[in-house]
Formats: C-alpha cells, structure tokens, sequence
C-alpha cells in the first residue's frame, strides 16, 4: 500500500464530513473583527520602506501596500502555512502507518493489500442506513432517493471501511508506541477578536478552541457532542468559542444565527445553540419564538432583537474572521490559533495542546 494511498484514506472523513464553503472568487466583507496572523507571520519579505510605486504628485511604499491589503494578504498567508503544514502531517502520518502496515502484514505472510483486505472486509450498507442518510443527509438536495442510493450505499461501505482500517491502524500504532511531533509554523497561528463572543469553559483554561459552524449544516451539528465530550474532559483547561460562519447557500442559516445571537443578549445563548440544532429542518421565525418562549426568553426583546442590524454586523464580523483565516467550510475547529485539519478535534488532540501549553 502506497503512502498516497494512505493519506487519501485519512482524507476521506474530513472531506466528506463537512459543509464546503461555495468555491468562488468574492472577497472578505470589510469592517468588523479581523483574525490576524502571529507576530512571524507578519515579518515583512521585503523593506518595508521600499517604493514600489510611483507616480505624478504620489507614491506608496511595501508597508502601505501590505496595509492596504492586510485582511486578504493574511487570509492567503495563512491557507498557505495551514495547507503545508496539513501536507506534512498527512504525509508523516502515511509514512509512519506504511512501515507499521508492511511490518504487520509480513508477520501474517501476507501483501499489503491482503492485510488491508483482511481488516476492512466486505462490509455492506442496510437499508435502513441508507435511508437514515438520505433523511439526514441527502434529502435536502431534492433529488429522490434513488436516484442517490448508489453513491449513498458507496458512501456508507467506505466509511465502513475507513473505521475497521482507522480502528486497526490505532492499536499498531499504540504497539509500536508511535509518537508524531511536528508542531505547527508558528505563523499558521491564528488571533482572534473573542471580546463578547459566546463562549463555554473558564476564562482561565490554557486551551482556546474557536469554532466556526453554522446552524443549518448537518456535519455542525453532529460535531457538538465531540466538543462536548472534550469540554467534560478538561473542564478546568479548554474552553470554546462559537462563531458564526452562515454558508450561503443554507438560506435559514443567516436567521438563525441571529435568533441564537439574540438569545445571547440575554444570556441564553447555548440554550438557543441546542435547540437549533436538534430541529435543524424547521429553522423558521415560528419555531425561534417557540424556542426562545421554552427558554425563558423576553420574547418582546427577542422579537425587537431579531430585527435589530446590528446583530447581523456582529455576524458579519465572525464572517470577516473566518475569511481571513481562511476557513473553507463549517464546521472549522482552531486550538490555540492552529487550524485542526482532522473534522471534530479529539480529547488526544486537546491533551497534544496542553501538553504544549
């Protein structure tokens, strides 16, 4: 088994468990919060006094150049140094389980691909998976069911295969006492504005996990009992932070996060974050109010809050964040500024980031 072969299989679950931002070329809104790089991040390629433009009655310099475009010059800077550094611990990765893989697979007296065959197996998809995924999943891409069955049912075996190969894969691992340690550029790291932004955990906790998620992508909101399982097992050392990140084409989740940015006015934020959450196919005006009533809510407050503009800037402005640290789909996790490459992060990702604390 090649070692490309291995990184696409780590690729697989972090790019189907996702909802990908619309590829297009738009730029970040300007105005509001702004993530910006680390101090490294900012060292200048070239003398900031340098004039690189002149003309009748004006000039500008390398700095005002590089301050006129800051917010896109960071967010390029930064899917740079993360894409790289995902590049090298994919690739470390793969390499690491391809000799732990060819080692094992001989003590069997078998090839690689027979090893692997061995693991996985032939697993297959029930009916009733297919069709709790179209509910879930699916369904809201219009199309009927079987019109999809077949890359469903092809989607449901990989993954299948993908946890019998991952689950093997981690007992060689702990055997051979793998240990990876390749810390991230520290200009990959990532400040963010979090000045009222609704957060879990003591303000005191050595580690940061900012999420960016939206409320009407199904992977968000199957991502929350992870982050709560991480939140129980460091109660005193994480914390988390919820931003907004509404993809456009979810057109209910613009209104939700306003709704949930409401209930945070008065207090009741991840009240308002849960109930979004588990009724993710009726995101309407009705069910905020019914929400915001089972709450506790001031629902006159509520109500005036929803029509309010400045909610929306307050959104705005996690969108503006997001962009320029080159978020490209939700949910997006970053511990301490470092973007997680790996879908929801884990407990073993946390106690990585405490022990680097």
């Amino acid at each position: 088994m090649q070692a490309r072969e291995l990184t696409a299989i780590f690729s697989l679950a972090g790019l189907l468990m996702a909802c990908p931002k619309p590829t297009d070329t738009a730029q970040p809104a300007q105005g509001g919060g702004r993530a910006s790089a680390g101090p490294s991040a900012e060292a200048s390629r070239l003398d900031p006094n340098l004039v690189v433009a002149t003309w009748e009655g004006g000039q500008m310099t390398y700095a005002e150049l590089q301050k006129k475009g800051e917010a896109n010059f960071t967010r390029m800077r930064n899917q740079y140094l993360m894409e790289l550094h995902t590049q090298e611990q994919q690739l470390l990765e793969a390499t690491v389980v391809e000799g732990l893989v060819k080692k094992a697979a001989a003590a069997k007296g078998q090839t690689e691909e027979q090893y692997f065959e061995s693991i996985v197996g032939k697993p297959s998809a029930t009916e009733a998976e297919i069709l709790e995924f179209y509910e879930q999943v699916a369904k809201q891409s219009g199309q009927p069911i079987e019109a999809l069955r077949p890359r469903i049912e092809e989607y449901l075996v990989n993954k299948k295969k993908q946890e019998a190969f991952m689950g093997e894969i981690d007992k060689l691992k702990t055997a051979a006492k793998v240990n990876i340690n390749l810390p991230a550029p520290e200009q990959a790291k990532v400040k963010f504005e979090l000045a009222g932004r609704p957060m879990k955990g003591k303000e005191t906790a050595k580690v940061t996990i900012v999420e960016f998620s939206d409320f009407e992508c199904p992977y968000c909101a199957k991502a929350t009992p992870g982050v709560e399982q991480i939140l129980a097992a460091y109660p005193d050392d994480v914390k988390l932070y919820f931003l907004h990140f509404p993809l456009s084409f979810h057109q209910k989740a613009m209104p939700a996060a306003v709704a949930s940015e409401c209930a945070h006015k008065q207090g009741k934020f991840w009240e308002m974050h849960d109930e979004l959450f588990a009724a993710q196919h009726s995101l309407t005006e009705e069910h905020f109010k019914e929400a915001a009533t089972k709450r506790g809510l001031d629902l006159v407050a509520f109500e005036g809050c929803m029509k309010d503009p400045a909610i929306a800037a307050t959104i705005k402005s996690d969108m503006v964040q997001a962009e320029a640290a080159g978020v490209q789909g939700t949910p997006s996790f970053y511990i301490n500024g470092v973007r997680y490459e790996q879908g929801v992060p884990t407990v073993d990702a946390v106690r990585a980031a405490l022990a680097g604390s």
